[in-house]
């Protein structure tokens, strides 16, 4: 096993970034960088049992090309196991995710350490599950993290390779097996895994890789890997717990980020707020002397506008006095004398004497201005100076807009 370089020939169309993908199995590791759509780089290391992946990576990150930090990391079928189910009960995808991560022992088969999985939706009725040994995918990390290098996310291979496939049936080299995929519309429908035949995948159905020969078929799911994104990938565990704590810190720094900003807002408020009430009590008090003599003369006026009303009330009273008393002389007969005239508003009480006192009061309920007339008490009869004089009291309501 060995590594070489291809050099990028012309500039070519398609991602100006060179894109780093590894393929990890239980026997080997198959790493291929693109640049424009182009193999510009592709190594292979095996990995003894002594050493595990560690070593292997550690010599591929020494060999990779400048700039590539992050890498697609896929793995093999003899690294992790995918299914498809058919009929799966209908769920969110969130839903199926967490079904699956429960019980992972009922699609899977047991293994010496814990599963990741991860699950997707192909269509409405079949989902893509997978799982690989948590030990394994740790292992991996912690070799990448030694090699200086950082994964970008971690699938199953064959995830890979269905995406860059035609719609149909077709063979993938999977070590010592040969898988048998079925592809409709970039998803996997099916898997079948049988002993390796000559009629696998040919180079020429992936024109990039004929520059890598005889061995192209090899390198078909390190080229799918770093050329697409997978359908499902895995978390590991520590990501997970890491992410947990990510989102944990990230909410809790939103929410201190907005106490901090209504915190903000309200001093700033506040400032303002003090700022311009010192402004308001200072122009108030270098305006306070003017203020003062305004509201002294609009008092001084208040006072005049009172008095004035006063005496035009008077003159009102007075003037509508005169014109009641010139209504009862000409009401009243000159046989008749008044002794006292009380007037409360519109409402009058008069007292007197004359000869025939009921004459004069009907004929005062008959004057114009004079409204419901009224005996005040009894008609008394007194001698005074020879003569009888009937002494009566009557109540009315002066009317002056009917008066004429």
């Amino acid at each position: 096993m060995g590594s070489w370089r291809i050099p990028c020939r012309g500039s070519g169309k398609g991602d100006l970034l060179t894109r780093l993908a590894v393929v990890i199995s239980r026997r080997a590791i198959r790493a291929i960088a693109l640049k424009r759509g182009r193999v510009v780089w592709a190594a292979e290391r095996a990995i003894t049992t002594e050493s595990g992946p560690g070593i292997a990576l550690s010599e591929l990150a020494s060999e990779r090309p400048r700039g590539t930090r992050c890498v697609r990391v896929a793995l093999e079928t003899d690294s992790c196991q995918v299914k498809i189910l058919h009929g799966f009960p209908r769920l969110s995808g969130s839903r199926l995710q967490r079904a699956v991560s429960l019980q992972p022992h009922r699609w899977f088969l047991k293994g010496p350490t814990a599963l990741v999985t991860a699950a997707r939706w192909s269509d409405r009725s079949t989902a893509l599950v997978a799982a690989v040994e948590s030990g394994l995918l740790e292992e991996i990390v912690d070799g990448m993290e030694h090699a200086g290098m950082e994964a970008e996310w971690f699938s199953p291979v064959v995830c890979c390779v269905a995406q860059v496939l035609p719609d149909g049936t077709h063979e993938r080299l999977a070590g010592q097996l040969a898988e048998e995929i079925e592809v409709r519309r970039g998803a996997l429908q099916t898997i079948r895994r049988r002993p390796r035949s000559e009629e696998a995948l040919r180079p020429a159905s992936i024109p990039a890789l004929q520059a890598l020969g005889d061995r192209a078929p090899e390198w078909v799911g390190a080229y799918a890997a770093a050329r697409t994104r997978p359908a499902i990938a895995f978390v590991p565990t520590a990501l997970q717990s890491a992410r947990t704590r990510y989102q944990r810190r990230f909410t809790i720094a939103v929410i201190a980020a907005g106490i901090v900003a209504w915190i903000a807002a309200g001093l700033i408020y506040g400032s303002r707020l003090h700022v311009e009430s010192t402004r308001a009590r200072a122009v108030i008090q270098r305006l306070q002397p003017e203020v003062n003599e305004i509201l002294a003369a609009e008092q001084e006026m208040g006072k005049f506008d009172a008095a004035f009303g006063t005496v035009a009330d008077i003159d009102a009273g007075r003037s509508r006095d005169l014109e009641l008393l010139a209504t009862l002389s000409r009401a009243l007969p000159d046989s008749v004398y008044l002794v006292s005239i009380s007037c409360a508003d519109r409402f009058v009480d008069i007292a007197g004497y004359g000869i025939r006192a009921g004459a004069a009061i009907a004929k005062l309920a008959t004057t114009d201005g004079i409204e419901d007339v009224n005996v005040n008490g009894p008609v008394t009869l007194e001698l005074r100076d020879g003569v009888s004089w009937e002494r009566f009291a009557a109540k009315f309501t002066w009317n002056p807009e009917t008066s004429q």
